[in-house]
């Protein structure tokens, strides 16, 4: 699983250069997004080496003043490794999570059915107020549209130029029911940001779009094909009943102040 997991961190870690810029100093890799400041995925603090309890502690409160200094109300920890939530700092508002690494193979994948109704179709001008109708529907509870608007501006302007992360859309009779981050350095391939209608939950839509990605993947060449999930979301169990293999568990902090 070693090999394995340094190919994760080696390919998450260029999908975030995509979108972030890196300050990396061998321990600890910063990234920051200046077009979007206040979007957690884009802006967090990225410890690769295990710490001592009291190191960690200091070291995270530590970044939490320094992040307050620059006029943030945020601090978002990931970890290479799976960390015991009591060993970091108290905080009443923080939210702590195990993030779950899974493997699609072939024989899985082979396996998984497939609705013939459903078009998977990579983004493009012509779809992009379709794309960001879906990502206004599937925003979190309690999220302020303003920023859900500037989040898609920011990602979709990544997704639009060549080269970099790509962006699918599953289209059930030409509406977009759901959609997923397709990135690939020709040998390992990462989907990321999955999501499906509320409304259309349940159906196998994502199950289609998840197949037609990694078959995708197969077929250009790469032989490791893996996503990730917060360890208490339902897709967990979906993955487990497609028969994906959990292969890594890593964690992640999120400190607001």
């Amino acid at each position: 699983m070693g090999e394995l997991r340094a190919r994760i961190i080696d390919l998450e870690n260029q999908y975030y250069d995509e979108f972030s810029v890196r300050d990396d100093n061998g321990l600890v890799v910063r990234f920051k997004d200046d077009e979007i400041s206040d979007m957690y995925s884009h802006n967090f603090t990225l410890i690769r080496s295990e710490l001592s309890e009291e190191d960690l502690k200091l070291f995270i409160e530590n970044e939490k003043t320094r992040r307050r200094q620059e006029g943030h109300d945020f601090l978002l920890i990931k970890f290479e490794y799976k960390v015991a939530e009591e060993h970091l700092p108290k905080a009443d508002k923080v939210r702590f999570s195990d993030i779950e690494y899974y493997r699609l193979s072939p024989a899985a994948v082979d396996r998984m059915k497939e609705r013939e109704d459903i078009e998977v179709i990579k983004l493009s001008e012509l779809l992009l107020e379709d794309a960001r109708e879906l990502d206004e529907i599937c925003a979190e509870s309690g999220e302020a549209l303003d920023f859900t608007r500037r989040r898609f501006d920011r990602r979709s302007k990544v997704y639009l130029k060549e080269g970099g992360p790509d962006n699918y859309l599953a289209l059930l009779n030409w509406e977009a029911v759901g959609s997923c981050d397709y990135y690939s350095d020709g040998r390992n391939c990462m989907l990321e940001d999955f999501i499906v209608d509320p409304a259309y939950r349940g159906q196998g839509i994502g199950t289609s779009l998840l197949k037609t990605l990694a078959k995708l993947a197969f077929a250009k060449g790469n032989d490791f094909v893996f996503l990730s999930t917060d360890g208490n979301e339902t897709a967990r169990e979906m993955y487990i009943k497609l028969g994906f293999e959990k292969i890594w568990t890593a964690s992640e902090a999120l400190y607001k102040f």
